[in-house]
């Protein structure tokens, strides 16, 4: 029995788009209008009757056309999807894109998981601006690309209304070289096919070495947000694919992906994995913008796990350096220009931080000099970012401030005197740190802050200096 408790949100938001309106409309004109107009019969005079009765027939309007607009949304202006697999071809047969039009998409992808019975298959998608609009009929071209004079057909499918959202299967019979469509409900022997020349076959195919999907030279932007948006996970994987061997010529559209606020988990996910699928060959944290930049930094935190770790492995493969610099570039090239800077140099900052303490974990436990340096260095730099922030925003830097005081605090202890007690200039050094991070988020700042547990633990500080490391790993 299907309750609430079994459906998950996207099926109980498509049960309400499809089914929420004509339930209301079958209620209104069945249940409230009927019982408005008996009483509107009794008491014809009544204006409060006259109102519901009329009001009645307004919801029961409003509902009417709510229902033609979501009909002829879901049904003119989603793009419509027919998907399948071709079954039973000779090993050293091939799958192509055939002599469609540019606004009929098809995409195909090699399985060998037959191999050992001698088979081949090939899972195919096809997809159109919706199901009333564009081409009503699929080419396929099957070919063997190993003989001069070899088998080529060109396969004619009929795009019928019940083929939509489902997956079909075209079965090769290579003895009577028979293809039968099996659909739901349906098995069809005489999908139309046509004798065509290896020549004509290869017109069709792009130049250079024989990809099984294509990428176009000049990226459509629109149809690959969709792939890598798309419910079937092999689609996404292949297009993030798609989009790497691009290379160069694929970071303007992911750049954009990354700077839209709007830009959901699927479509982020997607680039920042082709970016990773690129390697180190592309230096594409220099010609991505401040905006994708931050995106990337914010999104190591995100509660997506598999978006953070994407981003995660993006800087560490880049290394945070090189994302800082680039980040650094961009706030100063556009630092005079009326270009709101304070999230993406929050961004940075938050980089430099995170490296920070990360270096400061490593110094309490090797106690290298070096380590402490480029600790002290990272959190000066982080807080050198609020010079790109508004006046009111720059309170948000200061937790840099807390991280370095409590760095020096730290060395305090390493290096502490032969009587035992911390060193009185690098205790000296804390305090100082502390106290200006205090200043830095003084009231009414603190408000804006959100840590009362650093401004308690820096006060602490300050009037009485501990003797053990402040934030032990």
């Amino acid at each position: 029995m299907l309750t609430l408790a079994t459906i998950s949100p996207p099926e109980f938001t498509k049960l309400i788009q499809d089914y929420g309106a004509p339930a209301l409309l079958v209620f209104v004109t069945s249940v409230t209008l009927p019982i408005s107009v008996i009483q509107l019969k009794k008491d014809p005079s009544s204006k409060l009757h006259k109102a519901i009765y009329v009001s009645n027939w307004a919801v029961a309007g409003a509902l009417m056309l709510c229902i033609v607009i979501t009909y002829s949304i879901v049904h003119f202006r989603q793009p419509a999807v027919i998907k399948g697999e071709i079954v039973g071809l000779p090993m050293e047969y091939e799958v192509r894109n055939g002599a469609n039009p540019d606004d009929l998409y098809f995409y195909c992808r090699k399985d060998d998981s037959d191999a050992r019975k001698g088979y081949v298959k090939y899972h195919w998608l096809a997809m159109k601006e919706s199901k009333f609009n564009g081409p009503q009929t699929l080419s396929i071209f099957v070919y063997d690309p190993t003989s001069n004079v070899g088998y080529s057909k060109e396969l004619k499918l009929k795009l019928e209304d019940s083929y939509y959202e489902q997956s079909l299967v075209i079965d090769y019979n290579a003895k009577k070289g028979i293809f039968t469509l099996i659909a739901p409900g349906k098995q069809d022997s005489n999908i139309e096919t046509d004798d065509v020349s290896s020549s004509r076959v290869r017109s069709f195919m792009p130049d250079g070495p024989e990809p099984v999907v294509y990428a176009a030279s000049s990226l459509d932007e629109d149809l690959m947000k969709r792939r890598l948006e798309s419910s079937d996970p092999m689609i996404r994987r292949d297009a993030r694919i798609d989009l790497a061997k691009l290379g160069l010529d694929a970071l303007p559209f992911i750049d954009k992906a990354l700077a839209d606020t709007n830009s959901g988990p699927a479509l982020l996910l997607g680039v920042l994995r082709a970016l990773d699928l690129m390697g180190d060959n592309i230096s594409s944290e220099s010609q991505l913008s401040g905006k994708a930049l931050k995106t990337i930094v914010f999104s190591e935190s995100a509660d997506n796990a598999d978006i953070g770790k994407a981003a995660q492995d993006y800087i560490a493969k880049r290394s945070p350096l090189s994302v800082h610099n680039a980040l650094t570039a961009w706030l100063k090239a556009n630092q005079h220009k009326g270009v709101r800077l304070n999230d993406i140099a929050l961004a940075d900052k938050d980089l430099l931080c995170g490296e920070g303490r990360k270096t400061a974990s490593t110094y309490r436990l090797r106690q290298d000099s070096s380590l402490f340096a480029e600790a002290s260095r990272a959190f000066d730099q982080g807080w050198s970012d609020r010079q790109f922030a508004e006046q009111r925003e720059q309170v948000y830097f200061a937790d840099a401030l807390y991280d370095w005081g409590l760095l020096l605090a730290d060395r305090a202890v390493i290096e502490k005197g032969k009587s035992g007690a911390n060193g009185p200039q690098l205790v000296q050094a804390a305090k100082d740190k502390f106290r200006e991070f205090l200043n830095a988020v003084e009231m009414p700042k603190s408000l804006l802050y959100g840590h009362p547990d650093q401004i308690k633990q820096a006060k602490a500080y300050l009037n009485n200096s501990a003797t053990g490391f402040l934030n032990p790993d």
